[in-house]
């Protein structure tokens, strides 16, 4: 873990991304030590996609020194998601993704972030490059025309 010795997103470096991402939140039950290893995000929908006009995310970034994993919340307000697939299936190598959403009993719908290991592990391992990053990838597959 390459943020000191606790794993997830320092909470006080959550400011830098709100910049960008002013939704940006921390799940509470999923926080100690000053780290977030759950965040949840709102990010724009410019394919009109969505219902309510923003795809609901969750992000396990328990460990910054891997790709996150995402899931879609709002799976349901979606026509024709992209690159989201049911999760716990390991259709990709890459694939660490849960049936359920961590802590809950709700199904999972886990965001497909493809061949994008090979940007992240050469990245800065700063976690606000990182999830900033990723963040950004992200968007752009949920609006892959």
């Amino acid at each position: 873990m390459s943020e000191g010795q606790y794993p997830g997103f320092p909470i006080d470096r959550i400011g830098e991304l709100r910049v960008d991402y002013p939704s940006l939140g921390i799940v509470r039950e999923q926080r100690s030590n000053g780290h977030a290893r759950m965040l949840v995000v709102s990010l724009p929908d410019t394919q009109k996609r969505v219902t309510c006009g923003k795809y609901k995310i969750l992000i396990d970034v328990n460990d910054l020194d891997q790709v996150p994993v995402s899931y879609l919340l709002n799976k349901n307000d979606v026509q024709s998601p992209r690159f989201v697939m049911e999760g716990g299936h390991s259709r990709a190598s890459y694939d660490q993704s849960q049936a359920t959403i961590p802590g809950t009993n709700k199904k999972a719908w886990w965001i497909c972030h493809g061949n994008f290991d090979s940007v992240y592990s050469v990245l800065e391992p700063d976690p606000v490059v990182r999830l900033g990053a990723y963040l950004n990838h992200i968007i752009s597959l949920l609006n892959w025309k």
